[in-house]
């Protein structure tokens, strides 16, 4: 699993539960 396909994972899992702007969402899943 690669760190791409688990950022694609959790903005798919997160994004129905809180949507998030571009930049938070990027934060969160890069940082």
């Amino acid at each position: 699993m690669t760190l791409e396909t688990d950022a694609t994972s959790l903005a798919a899992t997160a994004a129905p539960q809180r949507p998030l702007s571009a930049r938070e969402r990027f934060e969160r899943i890069y940082r």
